[in-house]
């Protein structure tokens, strides 16, 4: 006896990197116990970024090289977090968490010509870190 009806879809945004496509990765649960079906939920699981031949885009590929790029992300993130005026037991571990994963699995998006970097287990620290593009200009892919 089923009560629910999941679906799970993904939606194409309008492009905000040149060659890539973005994706809303979606929920949505209808309630099957009354004598109609009613929606119940929707509920967003996160994007993601794929090349125009369907390939995952990850921040590594946004840059001409992705250690060095790495490098200063870190430090824009630990400069914007002190601008933050955060503990700095708070900021080393948000910067050790982005310093332990490979920059290919960051979790970020683009929009509003800022880099929005969504950090790992920062708990309720901070959920999103807001970079401005112009600082990147010297590092990213141009074709982008």
């Amino acid at each position: 006896n089923k009560e629910d009806l999941v679906f799970y879809y993904t939606e194409q945004l309008d492009p905000v990197l040149k060659g890539v496509v973005a994706r809303n990765i979606s929920k949505q649960v209808y309630d099957l116990s009354a004598s109609k079906i009613e929606e119940k939920e929707k509920t967003s699981l996160g994007k993601i970024f794929l090349t125009e031949d369907g390939k995952d885009f990850g921040l590594s590929k946004f840059f001409k090289n992705a250690s060095r790029a790495k490098e200063f992300l870190l430090s824009q993130v630990k400069s914007t977090l002190e601008d933050k005026k955060l503990d700095q037991k708070n900021i080393d571990q948000v910067v050790k968490n982005f310093t332990d994963q490979d920059l290919a699995s960051w979790s970020f998006d683009y929009k509003d010509s800022q880099i929005i970097l969504y950090p790992a287990n920062s708990g309720e620290t901070v959920e999103e870190i807001a970079l401005p593009i112009s600082s990147f200009f010297d590092v990213i892919e141009s074709s982008y």
